[in-house]
């Protein structure tokens, strides 16, 4: 990680540009942060995607998130029929 990132942030640098993303558990997850490092729009972006993939112990699969296609299938696998 570099210095002056938070914990879970990535740089990936691509057509010359720096692209931060959120990475736990080797996946990374919500897409590419859209606001500058410094900006307090991406801590409040990152203070959501910590809450939500970090800390919220009621989802145990990112992918499985209500209102996603994870959620979809893990509900049709579920069904009687």
């Amino acid at each position: 990680m570099p210095p002056g990132l938070p914990q879970y942030v990535v740089k990936i640098t691509a057509k010359g540009r720096a692209y931060y993303y959120f990475r736990y558990k080797g996946k990374l997850l919500g897409g590419k942060f859209e606001a500058d490092p410094k900006s307090p729009d991406f801590h409040r972006d990152y203070a959501e995607r910590l809450e939500r993939y970090v800390k919220s112990p009621r989802i145990q699969n990112p992918y499985s998130a209500p209102g996603t296609i994870g959620a979809l299938v893990t509900e049709y696998r579920g069904s009687p029929e």
